[in-house]
């Protein structure tokens, strides 16, 4: 990440950065990692700066994209779930050690 986008993101009236990992296929669906983004832009959903190649997007102070963001915080945590629940023995998941 540049100086000038570190710089950029503690710009007076920018609350927050939310960054959401998703699977890499709707990762795909959602942004065009290849294409030019303004990583600056305020409540446009755009691939992360570093983490874009492991499906990572991120929203500057989302307001009227909350609905759609809301979506995919659901989809990534759905999505966590099942990797963590799929990594666990299957002994564990059931309640035995």
């Amino acid at each position: 990440m540049s100086r000038q986008h570190r710089r950029d993101r503690h710009r007076p009236g920018i609350g927050y950065r939310l960054n959401i990992g998703l699977p890499r296929e709707r990762f795909g669906e959602e942004v065009d990692a290849a294409g030019d983004h303004d990583l600056t832009a305020v409540d446009v959903i755009v691939p992360h700066p570093v983490y874009a190649g492991l499906g990572w997007i991120c929203v500057i102070d989302p307001d009227t994209t909350w609905p759609e963001v809301r979506g995919l915080l659901a989809e990534a945590h759905a999505h966590a779930a099942r990797l963590e629940a799929a990594r666990r023995p299957r002994r564990t998941r059931e309640g035995r050690t």
